[in-house]
């Protein structure tokens, strides 16, 4: 069994700046991490903890086959774990982390709050809950797999927030007539 573990969401500073604030269960913040790039052109995310100190990265990877995957690091560079895109057998995508034995160790999936703003919440198993606190350099390391921009299945309207919009118009259109006839 899973339980929420968290979440995370895209914020702009005050100039304009994007980066990804991250939240424990308890909504406290965790940290934050904003895309890179070095000096080569290549992208990457770097992770900090509440107090501003970097406390690893993740770059996006592709194996000898051709799978891609986002690889974590620690900040002193030893592998942190990895994940990789999924889909489940309804078509709904969500990516699984695995620790740096290839164990797996939790999930996330992109969500969309009813008034549209989108967030990615993150799973673990009930016996393996991770630690996300900004003092803790062990424990699950953001990548850039979390970001917003990497998981689109969730992306949009779901049924749910359709029919309350054709609801909310159709009651605009025809006013109290559309409940009460005469």
């Amino acid at each position: 069994m899973s339980e929420k573990d968290g979440w995370s969401e895209e914020k702009e500073d005050f100039w304009g700046n994007k980066y990804t604030q991250h939240y424990d269960s308890d909504g406290n913040k965790t940290g934050y991490s904003e895309a890179k790039e070095d000096f080569w052109g290549n992208s990457y995310t770097q992770n900090y903890d509440e107090q501003g100190e970097k406390t690893g990265y993740s770059e996006n990877k592709e194996d000898f086959w051709g799978n891609e995957y986002t690889q974590s690091y620690q900040e002193d560079g030893s592998e942190a774990g990895w994940s990789e895109e999924k889909e489940t057998f309804f078509g709904d995508k969500y990516n699984q982390q695995y620790d740096e034995e290839n164990n797996k160790d939790g999930w996330n999936e992109r969500r969309e709050t009813f008034f549209g703003d989108r967030y990615t919440q993150y799973y673990s198993d009930s016996d393996k809950k991770k630690n996300t606190s900004s003092d803790s350099t062990e424990g699950y390391t953001y990548t850039s797999c979390d970001s917003p921009h990497n998981i689109g299945s969730n992306d949009g309207f779901n049924i749910f927030q359709l029919l309350h919009v054709v609801a909310f118009i159709s009651i605009i259109l025809y006013g109290n007539n559309f409940f009460y006839k005469k």
